[in-house]
């Protein structure tokens, strides 16, 4: 369903802790039957600390059981943002189009959009108008 980046990437958006293990395990016998299961484990401490492992035939399922664990232990976990990038995720991967970008902000001095420094056509001097100008 969905490849090891795509789940990593997965299972580290919706952990808000630094240390965690993503996986996919697969298994094919000899007769032809085959098994993927999602495997995730958090780590909220260092070495030797408690650790959050929870295994699923489909990665969201596996994602939010992990998420869900630390919280029932007591772990200070976002339980609300892992479900919310869980749900987006199987949203886009479900065929559905990418949300809308937020429409520009444009100012109203001068009409023009915004630069990546947050700034307009108002914020700036022309050269040729400021003390630093030399022909």
């Amino acid at each position: 369903m969905l490849t090891s980046i795509q789940f990593t990437q997965l299972a580290q958006a919706a952990w808000s802790g630094t240390t965690f293990f993503a996986s996919i395990v697969s298994y094919r016998s000899a007769s032809g039957y085959a098994a993927t299961s999602y495997r995730v484990s958090y780590h909220p401490g260092e070495v030797g600390s408690q650790c959050f492992q929870e295994e699923r035939p489909c990665p969201f399922a596996a994602v939010l059981a992990a998420v869900q664990a630390a919280a029932t232990a007591g772990v200070a976990v976002c339980v609300s943002t892992a479900g919310a990038v869980v749900a987006q995720a199987e949203h886009l991967f479900a065929g559905a189009p990418a949300p809308a970008l937020a429409p520009p902000v444009v100012c109203a001095g001068c009409g023009e959009g915004r630069d990546h420094f947050g700034e307009c056509g108002c914020s700036y001097v022309p050269v040729a108008a400021s003390r630093y100008f030399h022909a």
